[in-house]
């Protein structure tokens, strides 16, 4: 599929929004008229949306209101301190985040529970995660 048609890029937005959706995550896709581009010779269709380093930026209302009555699905999982940590490190090496935050925001997208606060609760860690994220940062330019 031609990913920068309307048709293309309409079909990529909602593919966007319904993954997200899926993960308990509201996002804002926009498709733009790009206009024609001389290197393609056609037109294109772009996509902006309010996702921060590839993450969503705030839960669906309806989760947050309903927090306290929340029932862990299948979908999202606890894990073990070990696992969460390792699973941490694992993305921070990736070059992929710049923060922990980002890496709990990922966690959580993926289905484990209360990831975030997890990694927050831990001083360490997230000394330890933002160290590595640096240094897979820099290691990749």
């Amino acid at each position: 599929m031609d990913w920068f048609s309307c048709e293309g890029a309409h079909a990529l937005k909602l593919r966007i929004e319904q993954y997200w959706r899926e993960r308990g995550y509201e996002v804002t896709i926009l498709l733009r008229d790009a206009g024609f581009h001389s290197a393609m010779r056609s037109a294109r269709f772009d996509l902006r949306s309010d996702l921060v380093n590839g993450l969503p930026r705030r839960r669906r209302r309806e989760d947050c209101e309903n927090a306290d009555t929340h029932v862990v699905t299948q979908r999202e999982r606890a894990v073990s301190p070990e696992d969460l940590r390792r699973r941490a490190c694992e993305l921070a090496d990736t070059a992929r985040y710049n923060h922990w935050e980002e890496i709990g925001a990922a966690l959580e997208a993926d289905g484990v529970n209360l990831a975030g606060e997890k990694l927050g609760a831990d001083a360490v860690l997230r000394r330890m995660l933002n160290a590595r994220c640096a240094i897979s940062r820099s290691r990749k330019d």
